[in-house]
């Protein structure tokens, strides 16, 4: 809950600000911002989850590579961000 709240804070706070750019470009910057805030976090439940550590505290301490595969998220978060918002937007101008 705590990944996905501060992910989405990001998400659309960046969407706002980059209000001003191409639609395609606020979406990828979105989903830049989501993922930039989420990896850390979402690195931290995967290891509780998976059992590799006890809590939060413990997956921190034993893995500092908190980024590790941003490549990946990144990679698949920006445009997907950008396909999602650009369709909202069509389709809640269409509906208006």
């Amino acid at each position: 809950m705590m990944r996905d709240g501060v992910g989405c804070g990001c998400y659309f706070v960046t969407f706002s600000i980059l209000g001003g750019a191409p639609l395609l470009l606020s979406g990828a910057g979105a989903g830049l911002a989501y993922w930039a805030a989420a990896m850390p976090l979402d690195t931290l439940k995967t290891r509780v989850q998976s059992g590799l550590a006890r809590n939060a505290w413990d997956a921190f301490q034993q893995n500092r590579w908190l980024f590790r595969g941003w490549q990946v998220a990144l990679g698949r978060g920006a445009p997907s961000a950008a396909v999602t918002l650009s369709s909202y937007e069509f389709v809640y101008s269409r509906l208006s």
